[in-house]
């Protein structure tokens, strides 16, 4: 960079340069070349002086010799060092001295530089210019410090401010909500006791109803708040314990499928056979945010439906529970006596199932609504934000995302939502939740028998080059009627499909000759081969979700071990078969005596535990078809269980699951 670049970076003439040097002809050497520079220049010959000048002019550099009488060079930077008035002022020795030792000496006493006599008019310059940029950048960033300590400061304060406001704010709505919920106990319990009066007229009962609802309404806003001042006071706790999964999603399902009909849209529900039998999390959480993404998706469609998919995204062995995160007053590193009972209860189940597999499980809800403005995409997480036709957001209280939002957030995930206005939209939470078995057996413990399925036979060609990998499909599902071809790879396994024409294709993926993935590509580039339906089978969990992620085609996947409830469960999905079941023939000697014992003549009769006990299980896996089909076997197995029969598929065809269950523990323990 040339010296007129250099000096055009700087205004030179704000900057002031202090020379201290003892011998004239130097001082008049640095002075002139500085001063045609545009620099405003300050000499003195000693120490003593220099020091005294410093002080009071306060010069941007100061250039010092070393050899001078009285106080020399290295002395007087001591003192200017020592100075808090000029100890920050940059000092560059000006020496005939070249020894390494002297160097050293300087920059010990605070010397930021040396230049030599003779001195170089464009190296000192450029040494000055290169310390007064230092000097200018270490000024901003010691102004930028304190413009950021002082933001801190104001946002510390403005911080504990909102806290306290949001805790009186918090404290107030948990009081205020007590009060409201007392008065309203009364309300709606005699509105309830008016509504059973048959004496009331229809003008009166629509009034009862009306006063009913509205307190109902009310109550529901109310609970939303205290709900969300928990959150924000930091009470809410999350109490994680062993759930049986499929049971519990049918629950949830029970009470949308009954809003659904209420309104009359379809309702869908796509559980993932992949989804394990037990989970650990907080169930009343779970099931309050599921239920609010349901019951939005329903209120706000009109038309068409909605559908609720359950699926496994990652099985993974690293994945970390979430561990419960228990909100309360106490700083952090305090324990008071309500904290230590609730972490006392609470590790221990932690503790166990973090030696569990976690699996991350995807909750989708997809509805053809009305949609959401992008604009409002922001907003709907936010208290008391609604959206859509105001007719619709009068029947919410616009609380119930926000605090499933926060729920959400409590359990390390957060509520995913995408829309678009009028063509419905489709809110996703993924959570990593630990698996367990305990739960398992209790739903396998009773099956019913398959023996056949109705309609056309169909055909299935099983590819493996393990003999007995294809023995066990095709030994288990040809007695009930299935037509098999064999394959030990994926050239004969085309040649077979070629040949056969089959419904179906079983396929291993790892073979000789030709594995599964290329007989799979030929298949769906083939225009005969292309309809037929294929399934692939694997040990590796891993390698089917790695290729099923990629598209290459299959119809559905199964691990190996190959569990024979879930392939039938594909099979009739896919297939869309109608199974025959094997009719269940009890001990007539043991139901009369069952009835001689235990049941009045004109009372409904149950059938054998055994039978009970199938059809509880059946209910808590939402098996709808096989109830049905039981309940119709029960009528004509014997007359005197058609009463019995007939109030349980009145409750399958209402989707009833729970009152199935209801009544059928009430018959368990009577007996």
């Amino acid at each position: 960079m040339s010296v007129t670049a250099k000096t055009n970076e700087f205004n030179l003439k704000n900057y002031t340069i202090l020379i201290i040097d003892d011998n004239p002809t130097n001082l008049r050497v640095a002075f002139d070349y500085l001063e045609d520079c545009g620099f405003t220049i300050l000499v003195s010959q000693d120490g003593e002086s220099g020091l005294k000048r410093a002080k009071y002019a306060h010069p941007k550099i100061i250039l010092l010799d070393v050899l001078m009488p009285g106080i020399d060079g290295f002395e007087t930077c001591c003192r200017l060092k020592a100075d808090p008035a000029t100890k920050d002022i940059p000092v560059i020795f000006m020496t005939a001295l070249s020894s390494t030792e002297d160097q050293v000496k300087g920059f010990e006493v605070g010397g930021v530089d040396y230049v030599t006599k003779p001195l170089q008019h464009e190296q000192l310059l450029t040494r000055i210019i290169n310390h007064l940029r230092i000097q200018e950048l270490t000024e901003k960033l010691q102004l930028q410090n304190q413009e950021l300590k002082q933001q801190a400061i104001e946002l510390a304060k403005a911080k504990e401010a909102a806290e306290l406001a949001s805790q009186a704010k918090s404290e107030f709505l948990s009081n205020m909500t007590h009060e409201l919920r007392t008065p309203l106990n009364g309300i709606l319990g005699y509105a309830q006791i008016l509504q059973r009066d048959k004496t009331a007229s229809p003008k009166q009962k629509h009034s009862i109803d009306l006063v009913y609802q509205c307190g109902t309404h009310l109550l529901n806003l109310i609970n939303d708040i205290l709900e969300l001042s928990k959150i924000e006071a930091r009470k809410m706790e999350l109490l994680p314990k062993e759930i049986h999964f499929p049971t519990f999603l049918i629950s949830v399902v029970e009470i949308c499928l009954i809003k659904a009909q209420q309104k009359g849209i379809s309702f869908i529900y796509q559980p993932s056979s992949y989804l394990p039998a037990g989970i650990v999390a907080d169930e009343k959480r779970l099931r309050q945010v599921l239920i609010n993404l349901l019951s939005n998706a329903i209120k706000f469609t009109d038309h068409g439906g909605v559908t609720f998919k359950v699926e496994v995204i990652s099985k993974d062995k690293a994945l970390q529970p979430p561990l419960p995160r228990i909100y309360r007053d106490q700083q952090e590193g305090e324990e008071g006596e309500e904290g230590k009972v609730i972490t006392d209860k609470i590790m221990p189940l932690m503790g166990k199932v973090s030696q569990s597999p976690m699996v991350r499980i995807r909750f989708k809800i997809e509805d053809t609504g009305i949609g959401i403005k992008a604009e409002e995409l922001e907003k709907i997480f936010l208290p008391f934000e609604q959206c859509g036709d105001s007719a619709i957001r009068d029947q919410g209280t616009g609380l119930g995302l926000a605090i499933s939002q926060k729920i959400v957030n409590l359990m390390g995930s957060f509520i995913q939502v995408e829309s678009t206005c009028g063509n419905g939209s489709v809110f996703s939470v993924d959570l990593d939740l630990p698996t367990t078995t305990v739960m398992d057996y209790k739903a396998k413990i009773y099956t019913n028998t398959i023996v056949g399925f109705r309609g056309k036979v169909r055909k299935i060609v099983v590819v493996d080059d393990k003999p007995e990998n294809r023995s066990v499909i095709v030994n288990f599902l040809q007695p009930l009627g299935f037509e098999f071809l064999e394959a030990s790879n994926g050239v004969e396994g085309l040649q077979k499909a070629t040949e056969f024409n089959p419904d179906l294709i079983i396929t291993d993926l790892v073979m000789p000759v030709m594995d599964g993935f290329e007989m799979m590509r030929r298949i769906r580039s083939s225009e005969q081969l292309k309809h037929i339906l294929v399934i692939a089978t694997s040990a590796s969990v891993y390698e089917l979700e790695q290729q099923q992620s990629q598209d290459i085609g299959w119809t559905d996947i199964l691990c190996k071990p190959v569990n024979v409830e879930e392939l039938l469960d594909k099979l009739k999905q896919h297939l869309q078969l109608e199974w025959v079941y094997e009719q269940y023939h009890p001990e007539l000697s043991k139901i009369k005596i069952e009835s001689a014992q235990k049941v009045m003549p004109d009372a409904t009769l149950p059938p054998p535990d055994d039978v009970l006990a199938e059809l509880y299980d059946l209910a808590k896996k939402g098996n709808m078809f096989a109830i049905t089909k039981t309940a119709e076997n029960l009528k004509e197995l014997d007359d005197k269980f058609i009463p019995f029969a007939q109030t349980i598929s009145n409750y399958a065809n209402e989707f009833q699951l729970k009152k199935i269950r209801l009544l059928i523990e009430k018959y368990l323990e009577k007996n």
